[in-house]
């Protein structure tokens, strides 16, 4: 019994079941962690951090050390003061900070990249979008209500709590001889407090109201104020003041009849403040108007006389409009604000000298001619929804030979690429299979960083083409040619390389002119003798350089 013990003991022993010695266990090591710098374009990097968690993603704190067992964490880089620092001009510079803002922190596992990829994906494709952009024109015209009528610009509704007995707008475009054009009339709401408010929708009602209210501007019946325009973002406010500031003096009395004056200014003009909402497929616009025109009224200044009827102080009667207001259109159509309406009054008093002034007799030498004008002000706002594909949009200037700068002595010449300059290119955007090989290039190069630069996939990844410098270079050299460029060029300062024969490896660097009129001085003649020279240059494998 003794001996049978004995040997299971000693077989226990030998497999490494000994209670004596037990086995240590080994460590965990802790994941690798590296880091990138994520550059954000449009969104704020607080506000992406809180997105990041509704898709569960591990958001640190710039002020805690990150946990290698939570990886991939992302920390978003905290701002200081110096980041938003402008100095007075009466003051010396502070201090300030230049390093990149608006990024995160992406702290991963290396051997873990498609973790980091995910994120990366998220916020390029969920998190860190463009806002929609979009043009605002504006043209306000003061015009007489007769002209005022003939544009139709007029609204006429009934009101009734359930129902609308009468709708004009544009009356000569809506008595259905065009079809196209639509007035759409929703729900009147009656609030206890508040006025009624209509809900309309207008589309294809403008046909004719540029080619009317051009004829109107010719005529002389309209006259055209301003006409800014303005681009702007979805849901971003735009501001547009063109007003002049006029100056009013005060006049303060001190000890002894001493006047002290100074001036204040107010503000006359044209202010237009909007805010465009575009729905999701750009196809309407909803609007918050604040439109204001001011003016001073002619004659009606307000003097402030001292002593001897000596002028003190003056300050002009402003006329003030006003309208604000909610709006929902269809993109690309123009929307009216009109009633804004001022009237004009001029007394002309024409007396005989001496004869005019006599009490009672006086009126028969005396004339007074009163003449008065109503005008109207009325506002055009017309809202384009800029499509994000394409970089060509409204906002773009004309290609005017303006914008080109030639014949500078200290600066260099400048050319501004025209449309006539590019080539077609869409039966490489358009296509599928190329932009199926982008989507795949871009969605490794996004787990793995470190095949951004390598080839294949730097040919596809970003939008990129194979072969697209040598498209670039052509478009450049057709432009060159075009401008005649060439003859810019100094033939005596040209330089090339040619393989170094007496050394049998290597170049020489020698000027063109000296080869010309050494091998080829027909090329150097103005007839050229029908001939030319070229240059060829060729890659070998086994060379470090052209030959």
């Amino acid at each position: 019994m003794r001996r049978i013990l004995f040997v299971c003991l000693s077989g226990l022993a030998s497999a490494g079941f000994s209670h004596s010695q037990e086995k240590e266990p080994e460590p965990v090591s802790e994941p690798e962690m590296t880091s990138e710098r994520i550059r954000l374009s449009y969104v704020d990097p607080a506000r992406c951090s809180q997105l990041l968690k509704l898709y569960g993603v591990n958001v640190g704190a710039p002020d805690a050390p990150v946990d290698p067992s939570k990886l991939p964490v992302v920390v978003p880089l905290p701002t200081t003061k110096f980041h938003e620092t402008v100095p007075d001009h009466e003051k010396v510079f502070p201090q300030t900070e230049v390093d990149p803002i608006n990024e995160l922190l992406l702290f991963y596992d290396p051997t873990l990249p498609e973790a980091a990829g995910r994120i990366r994906r998220i916020i390029k494709e969920q998190v860190d979008l463009p806002a929609r952009k979009i043009m605002i024109e504006a043209m306000v015209l003061e015009i007489s209500s007769q002209s005022l009528e003939e544009l139709g610009v007029q609204w006429d509704f009934n009101r009734g709590r359930d129902t609308i007995s009468s709708a004009n707008f544009v009356n000569s475009r809506l008595d259905g001889s065009n079809p196209n054009g639509t007035l759409k009339l929703g729900s009147i709401a009656y609030p206890a407090d508040v006025d009624a408010q209509l809900d309309a929708t207008v589309t294809n009602v403008f046909a004719e109201f540029n080619v009317r209210l051009k004829a109107l501007v010719q005529d002389g019946s309209a006259q055209v104020l301003s006409r800014p325009s303005v681009l702007t973002l979805d849901n971003r406010m735009a501001y547009i003041n063109v007003s002049e500031k006029i100056p009013i003096a005060n006049t303060k009395f001190v000890k002894d009849y001493v006047s002290a004056v100074d001036f204040r200014e107010v503000m006359a003009g044209i202010e237009l403040a909007v805010r465009p909402r575009i729905n999701q497929d750009g196809t309407e616009v909803s609007l918050q108007i604040n439109a204001s025109v001011s003016a001073p009224v002619p004659g009606k200044d307000q003097v402030v006389r001292g002593m001897s009827d000596v002028v003190l102080a003056t300050a002009p009667t402003l006329s003030i409009r006003e309208v604000k207001t909610y709006a929902r259109i269809a993109n690309d159509t123009p929307f009216i604000v009109g009633g804004l309406i001022a009237k004009d009054s001029e007394q002309v008093l024409k007396k005989v000298p001496i004869l005019g002034e006599i009490p009672l007799l006086g009126a028969l030498f005396r004339s007074k001619n009163e003449k008065g004008q109503k005008r109207e002000v009325i506002i055009v706002i017309t809202p384009s929804v800029l499509p994000d594909e394409s970089p060509s949009h409204e906002a773009m200037p004309k290609d005017e030979d303006l914008f080109d700068r030639f014949g500078h002595r200290l600066f260099r010449d400048a050319y501004r690429i025209r449309s006539e300059d590019t080539f077609d290119l869409r039966y490489l955007t358009e296509n599928k299979g190329l932009r199926r090989l982008q989507e795949v290039a871009d969605r490794i190069v996004t787990d793995h960083r470190q095949l951004e630069n390598s080839y294949p996939y730097e040919n596809f990844a970003k939008g990129a083409v194979p072969g697209e410098g040598a498209l670039v270079r052509r478009q450049i050299y057709e432009v060159l040619k075009r401008q005649d460029a060439a003859k810019v060029l100094d033939r005596e300062k040209l330089i090339f390389f040619r393989r170094d024969e007496a050394l049998g490896s290597g170049f020489k660097v020698r000027f063109l002119a000296d080869y010309l009129k050494q091998e080829a001085p027909f090329v150097l003649t103005e007839k050229g003798d029908g001939r030319a020279v070229g240059l060829c240059f060729r890659m070998t494998r086994d060379a470090m350089g052209a030959e």
